[in-house]
């Protein structure tokens, strides 16, 4: 019996490339930002709300092409040749349209929201340059993997914050970061579900992620211990502030059934990381109803 390849359209290779299942991990940190603005500072203008979500989205799509682009000209799991090719040449253009489109949109934002330039510009570039790194590898090394996770969501908080009350900010920077944390982990968690799916050709290709320096097994181990850590956040700000912060508890069985019953099941392995954005887009969602009920 002969096996049959199943062959990408170039409307699935680019949906492939742009990742759109890994969107919530900058756009609930941008909602987050923009709910404390409303609720801490009575502060929110659409308009600015609008433009800092196509920066963010924008700029995220664009790491996004860029580490497609990355995977297709050091990685082998392309089923044809002129899928790679078409994925490297695509991912390379819609990258820079992506940037193209981020960078005026930016600058129209300046003009429009209340910060500061000297606030805005800042962050804005450190985002930039955050998205390229990851892009082209900065998370195949266990501190650029922490880097990534740990700097790119709380700053898109502290940017939509920003944007919307600018020079009357009243709501601590300490206090940002700490509701940034449940969403920081939970973009770590995603990124080590990628690493431990993609372990053996990272072995290859000489990456030292997380999941390589522990193994597949021990990689596997850890993860519902990442799991449990956004849950442990919430309930700490739970008996902190309010006891609404255990609504994300509801999410946590779809975070139990994402995990694979066998270390050797390929499939569930490879569907992995999908499964994780699934629970990190639950949880995302309750906790910021969670912000929206409390008084932060």
């Amino acid at each position: 019996m002969s096996s049959q390849k199943r062959y990408l359209t170039r409307h699935d290779i680019r949906l492939n490339s742009l990742k759109p299942w890994t969107l919530p991990s900058s756009i609930f940190p941008l909602l987050l930002g923009t709910v404390l603005a409303w609720k801490h500072d009575q502060s929110f203008d659409l308009q600015v709300f609008v433009l800092s979500a196509i920066v963010v989205a924008g700029t995220h799509a664009a790491g996004n092409f860029v580490n497609s682009y990355y995977e297709a000209t050091t990685r082998k799991y392309y089923s044809s040749i002129s899928e790679r090719r078409f994925t490297i040449n695509d991912s390379a253009r819609c990258a820079f349209y992506s940037y193209c489109l981020v960078i005026p949109i930016f600058a129209y934002l300046v003009v429009v929201s209340r910060a500061s330039i000297w606030h805005e510009a800042p962050l804005f570039i450190i985002g930039l340059l955050a998205s390229m790194m990851f892009g082209n590898g900065l998370k195949n090394v266990v501190p650029g993997e922490f880097l990534v996770s740990g700097v790119y969501g709380p700053l898109c908080v502290f940017f939509s914050y920003l944007v919307q009350v600018g020079g009357s900010r009243q709501l601590s920077a300490w206090w940002i970061a700490v509701y940034a944390l449940p969403l920081s982990i939970n973009t770590e968690i995603y990124l080590h579900s990628q690493n431990i799916r993609d372990i053996k050709i990272d072995q290859e290709q000489g990456a030292h992620t997380l999941a390589v320096l522990l193994g597949n097994r021990f990689s596997l181990a850890v993860l519902p211990l990442f799991l449990l850590l956004p849950y442990m956040v919430t309930c700490a700000l739970a008996m902190l502030k309010s006891q609404f912060f255990f609504l994300p508890l509801l999410s946590s069985p779809l975070a139990m059934l994402a995990l694979p019953s066998d270390v050797h099941d390929k499939v569930a392995v490879a569907l992995l990381p999908r499964r994780v954005s699934i629970v990190g887009l639950a949880f995302g969602i309750l906790y910021l109803q969670c912000v929206l009920y409390c008084r932060v």
